[in-house]
């Protein structure tokens, strides 16, 4: 695990010799025969290559996963100048007793059955967020628990989740 980015992916592959890193954002390093971009469809075609050298079939691959609920990026539009602050103001409020928290990256709260992530956007003036568990009640039991601390930090911002 690693801070969100292009670069910071590229920069944690190269210090862990990792052969497979990648991002949400459908960012993915596949170093073993080429290195140096991500493409969706070399990662596609290496894909393809790997499940048809196996013995294993495509559904019996991807039915090793467990599937739960999670939603997509939520972004929280927050001027530029205030996010980081805002950031800061979170981690200093967040109580999350039951849980694990990690720092690596904004605010990344994790459950036995589900997590939350906050973080400042790289790139825009928001704060984002995701949001998975294993059941939609418990998922929106953690989204609630996210916005009472956003709101507690600064109630003056619009959440629609």
């Amino acid at each position: 695990m690693h801070r969100s980015g292009h670069s910071f992916m590229k920069q944690k592959i190269e210090e862990t010799d990792a052969i497979l890193g990648g991002e949400f954002a459908a960012h993915i390093f596949i170093r073993d025969n080429w290195f140096g971009f991500d493409d969706g469809f070399y990662v596609a075609a290496r894909l393809l290559r790997i499940i048809s050298e196996s013995d294993t079939s495509s559904d019996e691959v991807f039915n090793q996963y467990v599937t739960g609920f999670s939603t997509s990026e939520i972004k929280v539009e927050v001027p530029e100048e205030r996010k980081f602050l805002l950031m800061d103001r979170l981690l200093e409020l967040a109580s999350f007793p039951a849980a694990k928290l990690i720092t690596l990256d904004g605010l990344r709260v994790e459950y036995t059955d589900g997590w939350g992530l906050i973080r400042v956007s790289n790139t825009s003036p928001a704060l984002l967020l995701r949001f998975e568990a294993d059941t939609r009640i418990r998922m929106h039991e953690i989204q609630e628990r996210f916005k009472a601390l956003i709101l507690s930090a600064d109630n003056n911002l619009e959440i629609s989740f």
